[in-house]
């Protein structure tokens, strides 16, 4: 039986999923007729996701949205700084900036979560 060793289980790479489904899903339909053994096909498929392409992927930045001018009266802000780029985000004044969907930064791609 074809077992991994433990460096082979602890490297992670991205690699598309839905690619490799599609790879996988091919090799079953051309061989569906012969005859494999457990670790044959366990070796076929170990081999089809080493061979599948790396992702390239950037890293995640955390960040925060910093509140700018609040209003007098309210005490509320409608105007936030991305701790990461800095740049603005104005919000209406009937919806918090979550619900806008600002969970991102629309500008630098910072992920908002208090980082």
């Amino acid at each position: 039986m074809y077992t991994l060793n433990k460096m082979e289980m602890k490297i992670m790479r991205p690699i598309d999923a839905d690619e490799l489904k599609i790879t996988l899903t091919d090799w079953i339909r051309l061989h569906w007729d012969e005859a494999f053994t457990a670790d044959d096909m366990a070796y076929a498929f170990l081999e089809m996701i080493n061979e599948e392409l790396t992702l390239k992927m950037k890293p995640v930045v955390h960040a925060h949205w910093v509140p700018q001018r609040p209003n007098n009266r309210t005490g509320k802000a409608y105007i936030f700084v991305c701790s990461n780029c800095k740049k603005f985000a104005i919000k209406s004044r009937q919806a918090s900036i979550d619900e806008m969907g600002y969970v991102f930064c629309p500008y630098c791609g910072a992920e908002m979560d208090g980082g």
